[in-house]
């Protein structure tokens, strides 16, 4: 796994290291593990959901446009779902933050990003989601709702 991009290459003769809290460590507990998920899904899909899953817990919200900051802190909570039934099912939430794909985020609504306070810079071609953005993620991500469980 590229440590910039997050782009995931399997390499038998590779071995990486994760901290539990960082986001490797966080997508396969969630079971987005490349080589192997509940979901049977074949390995494209399992490489490009544990993609998927490593932008959108680091909110690296840009890495289609060449930007690849992190636009969360340690410790802020998300709502994960995805089309498999691995953490949910689809990407029905109250508060959509962003649909994701391989190269950061397909679509995202600003209004219910992570952290409201930080400005983010503008992007042509980063448009809010609709319907037609859910359909061309992988995994979506929503604010967690200050009843629900942590995620």
């Amino acid at each position: 796994m590229d440590a910039l991009s997050a782009a995931v290459t399997l390499d038998a003769d590779v071995t990486t290291l994760a901290c539990r809290s960082g986001a490797i460590a966080t997508c396969m507990l969630w079971g987005y593990k490349p080589w192997d998920s509940p979901s049977e899904q074949p390995g494209r899909v399992r490489e490009d959901l544990f993609a998927s899953c490593l932008h959108a817990k680091r909110a690296a919200y840009f890495v289609g446009q060449g930007d690849f900051a992190s636009y969360t802190r340690n410790g802020t909570r998300i709502l994960v779902r995805d089309a498999y039934g691995i953490q949910g099912k689809g990407a029905r939430l109250e508060q959509l933050e962003a649909v994701w794909g391989p190269q950061g985020a397909v679509c995202l609504n600003p209004e219910n990003r992570r952290r409201p306070e930080v400005d983010l810079p503008t992007y042509p071609g980063v448009r809010p989601c609709t319907a037609a953005g859910l359909r061309e993620g992988v995994l979506a991500t929503g604010r967690l709702p200050i009843h629900a469980a942590s995620r």
